[in-house]
């Protein structure tokens, strides 16, 4: 397995073996980018190993660990988009014992980092646009595939806010519903595309998966979140309440 140390980080470094590229070039830009969503976060010692591992990708923040699985470190869409998505969980750093121990609201943070995966393949596009000698699918076209039909699960989101209905019940104890979380993503993203500064405040969910109703949830969100934010999450609100 080849290790490479990313600049302009703290301790970063990218440990792949997956395929016979000896360099990782769109690697290079990660702590830039992540910087973009996640002021400060490159000040955290960070491990992301990209390799056959069972169950993942995930996120172990304490340990300054990321586990990814792709195709291989060429394949640059599927890392990036699977490496945004984990480095949101890193950036959020929830208590995994305590959210494993009863249904909560840990599928919002799934939800989350699903469109923080979408916004990482945004920033790649814009920054280093597309070689198209490279066999990957391009940042932007891999990113309208996972948001595509095949990808995801309509339901009424309407019903997330009836407390106890079946559709939040079931989120609360799937919350790695992949097609769910997808769905959701594809409503929100628009919010966050227009304001990317929004998914700083993801950590601030950490102390208030245990609240049961999501209406109380998102305004106990509210409530902690900067002043120039708050109209969005009042827009998230309005967007699942709309379909």
């Amino acid at each position: 397995m080849y290790r490479y140390q990313l600049e302009k980080a703290n301790d970063w470094f990218y440990f792949y073996g997956v395929d016979d590229n000896h360099y990782p070039h769109n690697m290079h830009q990660l702590p830039e980018v992540a910087e973009t969503f996640f002021p400060e976060i490159t000040k955290q010692p960070l491990k992301i190993v990209n390799g056959k591992l069972v169950n993942s990708p995930m996120a172990f923040p304490d340990n300054g660990i990321i586990f990814l699985n792709t195709a291989g470190s060429i394949y640059y869409s599927q890392t990036i988009y699977q490496v945004g998505h984990e480095l949101c969980h890193f950036h959020i750093n929830a208590n995994m014992v305590d959210i494993h121990l009863r249904p909560n609201m840990f599928w919002f943070e799934e939800t989350l980092c699903e469109i923080s995966s979408h916004l990482f393949l945004d920033e790649y596009m814009k920054r280093l646009g597309w070689d198209n000698k490279v066999q990957s699918m391009p940042y932007d076209s891999y990113s309208q595939f996972l948001l595509s039909e095949q990808f995801i699960q309509p339901f009424n989101t309407k019903a997330l806010f009836l407390t106890y209905s079946q559709e939040i019940e079931y989120l609360k104890n799937h919350s790695t519903d992949r097609l769910k979380n997808s769905y959701v993503a594809k409503i929100l993203l628009p919010i966050f595309r227009q304001q990317p500064s929004l998914l700083q405040e993801a950590r601030k969910l950490r102390n208030i998966y245990s609240i049961s109703d999501f209406n109380t949830f998102l305004n106990a969100w509210s409530d902690c979140v900067s002043l120039e934010h708050k109209s969005a999450i009042q827009e998230i609100k309005e967007r699942l309440l709309l379909l």
